[in-house]
């Protein structure tokens, strides 16, 4: 059982920027509350939490947030084309349901959504969804150590946030016993399949901790807090975080990201170069090319490209990239089935790679990553030999 307990923190050094202009993405925007967002790594898709409803499914009245009837929660998503975010969509039944589904984390390969869900299913909250061709899998549960700690400790019954770092081997949450009451912010760690019993992180103030994220450095988190002092209300801090889920270097990320208002769910992409983050329950977004350098996490690489079979038609296939100095698998991928698209992200890390398909037992590319101290994407489009593509997965029809 975890026992909760309040840390004492003092105020925390805050950073200024000169320039920045924040935008309110109103086409992404209802009349009722977005939130917990999760953005691809190359910032062309991006999936939040909306209540606004108007689904075959959709429960009016479900529950009220800040004296305002909510639809159930669904999960949503919208894709930039050209620079231009397009209207959202929800996504299908085997994610949403009429018992509220929120929290979504997409998988950098766009290939598996985690998100939280109150269903009926065992295993809750917790659940993780594979794409197959265009549709969703039907949901699994995430881990039975993180459906443990929800049944055990009964004070957990709220949430409101949660990340899953790049490579798919840290977890937070943040919960509590009452949504409008203060949450406290947990990690897990993933070995070998298995997901630990989460632990109480350090970061804590004993007052509201929430909406957290893991940059693509899987160092660096970002979090909301009305514990560290600032400018009123949640607002948005940055800290560095180590292999034990301990963290330091804790920074307010200043204005004009905070206001006297909620400030919360600040992501970013792997390029450093955007950032989208809540206020009152609408999603907004910034350039971050003339801010303080201290608010960007350290560099991130991106692998991207296509894979197609020798007729060029794109499969479906898992991908890995092999770090050479040690034999160690440093990134993962599945193609898309549809696209043959594939991406993996690592932080940044110099030496000799390469990318091997592991139902074609072959290797695709070698390349070299030198330490440039700043954002890298490398593009491969790759061609399997004849017969690869069978047995990798032909695209569905």
């Amino acid at each position: 059982m975890v026992s909760v307990v309040a840390f004492s923190q003092k105020k925390v050094p805050i950073l200024t920027h000169e320039n920045i202009e924040i935008k309110e993405l109103k086409v992404l925007n209802s009349n009722y509350r977005e939130t917990n967002l999760s953005i691809s790594p190359d910032g062309k898709y991006l999936y939040f939490f909306s209540s606004r409803g108007g689904n075959s499914w959709s429960y009016k009245n479900y529950n009220t947030y800040k004296g305002k009837s909510q639809y159930d929660g669904d999960v949503w998503f919208s894709e930039n084309k050209n620079g231009k975010w397009q209207k959202p969509k929800c996504l299908g039944r085997n994610v949403n349901t009429s018992t509220g589904e929120d929290e979504p984390n997409i998988s950098p390969d766009g290939q598996s959504l985690v998100f939280q869900s109150w269903r009926y299913d065992a295993g809750r909250p917790y659940f993780v969804s594979k794409k197959i061709g265009n549709k969703w899998s039907k949901p699994e549960s995430l881990g039975k150590n993180i459906a443990r700690f929800f049944s055990e400790e009964s004070w957990a019954t709220a949430t409101d946030g949660m990340s899953i770092s790049p490579d798919g081997n840290t977890f937070i949450v943040a919960c509590g016993a009452d949504y409008d009451g203060y949450l406290n912010m947990f990690y897990s760690k993933k070995t070998n399949d298995e997901w630990s019993y989460p632990k109480l992180m350090n970061i804590n103030t004993g007052k509201d901790e929430r909406s957290v994220f893991i940059a693509g450095d899987g160092q660096t988190i970002f979090f909301a807090s009305d514990g560290y002092g600032g400018y009123g209300g949640l607002d948005i801090f940055k800290a560095t975080m180590d292999k034990n889920g301990k963290c330091s270097n804790i920074l307010n990320i200043g204005k004009p990201f905070n206001t006297a208002q909620d400030d919360l769910g600040f992501i970013i992409t792997a390029s450093g170069e955007e950032a989208y983050f809540v206020r009152d329950d609408d999603i907004y977004y910034a350039n971050l090319l003339d801010v303080d350098s201290r608010l960007v996490p350290k560099p991130t690489i991106i692998i991207t490209g296509n894979i197609v079979d020798c007729d060029k038609q794109p499969i479906e296939t898992q991908l890995n990239l092999i770090n050479l100095e040690n034999n160690e698998v440093a990134g993962s991928s599945k193609s898309d089935a549809q696209t043959g698209e594939y991406s993996i992200v690592i932080p940044e890390n110099e030496g000799n790679y390469k990318i091997v398909g592991i139902n074609e037992n072959r290797t695709y590319k070698k390349f070299k990553i030198s330490q440039y101290n700043s954002f890298q994407e490398f593009e491969f489009n790759l061609t399997a030999e004849c017969g690869d593509g069978a047995k990798a997965g032909r695209k569905s029809n």
